[in-house]
């Protein structure tokens, strides 16, 4: 081979939390004489967010000392469901984030499984239901405050159950409740969308979250053949200082 050739390699540089395992190196053995490396980060958005300081973000939206948007949509979501006669046997939460929005579910629903798709996310939740310490950092005024994340008292953590995922399986099982909170943040929304009616009972209810213009207008013809709209809500909300409106939308079987 000609000493000067070289083969052009792209490494993805993106840090990866391996749940269970932490943060993964991905450092190269690759012969830099012979191979000319070209860093680049990862065209998967959802690995964005499996960072530091998206940790801090989430647990302080969630944990922090303002009213959470998340506790907010949960009342919201267990007024529909008591109003519809729901049964409050089993809920899901696709995006769980770090576990606020699955334990206040666990303060009406018997079992609960948050879901998310991001490791470092749910590595946190679990921690919080073990009562292990996850503190966060909150900035007010140039000030910053140390918090840590606590389940409420009175809560049975013990109804949730945490799992990562990055799709729907078929073995999820059938939930009497189901809110799908990170549509906004998900690469592939509509492939979550045409599973979420295998995932809800004959008589349950699918609540929707969205700040982002997923309202009944866009959602229907994505999952309006097998589910009926039968509502909507909004949410007003501030994040990071900005006023936001999320729209909620109700659906069941057909």
């Amino acid at each position: 081979m000609d000493q000067d050739a070289t083969t052009n390699i792209r490494l993805i540089n993106t840090e990866v939390f391996v749940l269970g395992v932490g943060l993964e190196g991905n450092t190269s053995a690759l012969d830099r004489s012979v191979f000319k490396v070209n860093c680049e980060p990862s065209t998967n958005l959802q690995y964005h967010y499996e960072t530091e300081g998206w940790l801090n973000q989430t647990l302080a939206k969630e944990y922090g000392p303002s009213d959470p948007y998340i506790t907010q949509l949960v009342d919201i979501s267990i007024d529909e469901a008591t109003e519809r006669g729901i049964s409050l046997g089993k809920a899901a939460l696709l995006g769980a984030g770090t576990g606020r929005g699955a334990f206040e579910l666990a303060k009406h629903f018997e079992e609960v499984v948050g879901i998310d798709y991001c490791a470092r996310f749910i590595d946190a939740a679990m921690k919080i239901q073990k009562k292990i310490s996850v503190p966060f950092l909150t900035e007010n005024d140039g000030k910053r405050s140390k918090h840590e994340a606590r389940v409420d008292e009175g809560i049975q953590a013990d109804r949730v159950v945490f799992k990562q995922l990055t799709w729907i399986p078929v073995e999820i099982g059938l939930f009497d409740f189901v809110l799908f909170d990170f549509i906004d943040r998900v690469m592939n929304p509509k492939a979550w969308l045409v599973r979420l009616w295998e995932m809800v009972t004959q008589t349950g209810l699918i609540v929707v979250a969205s700040s982002d213009g997923w309202d009944q207008e866009k959602l229907a013809p994505i999952i309006g053949k097998k589910l009926d709209y039968v509502g909507t809500q909004s949410l007003k909300y501030s994040d990071n200082d900005e006023d936001q409106v999320a729209v909620i939308t109700m659906w069941q079987r057909k």
